[in-house]
């Protein structure tokens, strides 16, 4: 356990659980070698959002997937905030726990809700209803290091409370789609489903439709192309079950996309990181860096902004609608289980459509149909 300071003592469990994140990140920074920490952002009531970092690249050239770890949206949700600080620390003293892939931790966005125990930040406003078009402060900042860091996956850790009418542990994950991501958060939603019943907790994967709220993280961010994946978790569970809980799915995010279990989402891996654009901007050159400044002088950093702007414009316009997302685009229809033809693809792309299609119908088949009606409720997350 951590000796926090009478101060920290006397402070409410929100503020006492803030002081632990920032002591924890600054403690990861400076065990491992490969992990840096950065502000990203400041918080609508001023607190700093932080972002621990870590790379492969001080060892290697990075080939991996990149991975986007993200809780504390709403400040009453405090039990994957505690998951995610014990995989920091098992990560900082056990870094071959991640493989090949490179990881960005958000542990609370939403600071000012954490404090004050609320839901909703010091704006009012909710957080997951804010990623269509992002407005508030905590969101932006989010989206510049998704802008940056460009991650293939991205997971957002959530859990039920008391108020809520659905209390059922799941995984909710696209239920449509023809292209990679969504192939592979079925992927990794079923690995997370198998250790979740090797600890005999209960899970399920659930899906949304294309109707579905849209401003959610998890959905928005699918769209643009990234492997999104949301998971909840109920309090009739104890504590520390949950917390076990999303440690083993964060992990299995890691494990099936460092070293998937099936050759088919290994192939799916591959071609997702070999056409993803790399990361650009990230991690910041020094350290502490927040983000979202302009490390040049003023006038130097107009002139490239506007240079980069002005090739954006050109390069944007000459690629199809449907390719400009990070995802890869494969032909055919997956979510009814068609596979592509010499007619709509090229012959590598077949067997890529064809495998994808196999792992989502071998994943289909063996969950309950009736738990996509738990979509609709989780619109409102």
């Amino acid at each position: 356990m951590l000796a926090l300071s009478p101060a920290a003592k006397a402070a409410s469990p929100g503020e006492a659980l803030l002081a632990e994140v920032n002591l924890v990140l600054s403690q990861t920074a400076a065990q491992s070698d490969s992990a840096r920490l950065d502000t990203i952002g400041t918080s609508f009531g001023g607190r700093h959002i932080k972002a621990v970092t870590f790379s492969r690249e001080q060892r290697k050239p990075s080939t991996g997937v990149r991975v986007l770890i993200m809780c504390g949206q709403h400040g009453n949700e405090t039990a994957p905030i505690r998951a995610v600080l014990e995989c920091l620390r098992s990560w900082s003293v056990s870094e071959h726990k991640l493989g090949d892939a490179e990881v960005v931790v958000v542990p609370v966005v939403n600071p000012d809700g954490l404090v004050s125990g609320r839901r909703l930040n010091a704006a009012n406003a909710d957080l997951n209803r804010d990623w269509a078009s992002p407005k508030q402060p905590e969101t932006t900042a989010v989206m510049s290091l998704v802008d940056k860091f460009r991650p293939h996956v991205a997971i957002d850790l959530h859990e039920w409370t008391d108020s809520d009418s659905c209390r059922q542990n799941c995984i909710e994950i696209a239920g449509s789609g023809n292209t990679a991501n969504v192939a592979l958060a079925d992927a990794i939603a079923e690995r997370a489903l198998r250790r979740a019943k090797s600890h005999r907790f209960p899970l399920a994967k659930v899906f949304y439709s294309p109707a579905s709220d849209s401003r959610l993280a998890h959905r928005k961010l699918t769209a643009d192309g990234v492997c999104g994946l949301l998971v909840e978790t109920s309090p009739r569970h104890c504590d520390s079950d949950r917390r076990q809980a999303y440690e083993y799915i964060i992990q299995s995010v890691i494990d099936e996309t460092s070293q998937p279990s099936d050759p088919q989402v290994a192939a799916v891996v591959s071609r997702l990181v070999a056409q993803c654009p790399k990361a650009s901007q990230w991690p910041p050159n020094a350290v502490g860096q927040n983000v979202n400044k302009l490390s040049d002088s003023g006038s130097r950093a107009c002139w490239t902004m506007l240079t980069a702007f002005a090739i954006w414009v050109v390069g944007f316009a000459s690629v199809p609608k449907r390719n400009r997302c990070a995802g890869v685009k494969l032909p055919g229809r997956m979510s009814k289980l068609h596979t592509a033809t010499g007619a709509d693809a090229e012959p590598s792309e077949v067997s890529i459509a064809t495998k994808l299609a196999a792992i989502r119908s071998r994943s289909r088949s063996a969950s309950d149909p009736h738990i996509n009606d738990l979509a609709l409720v989780l619109s409102d997350r």
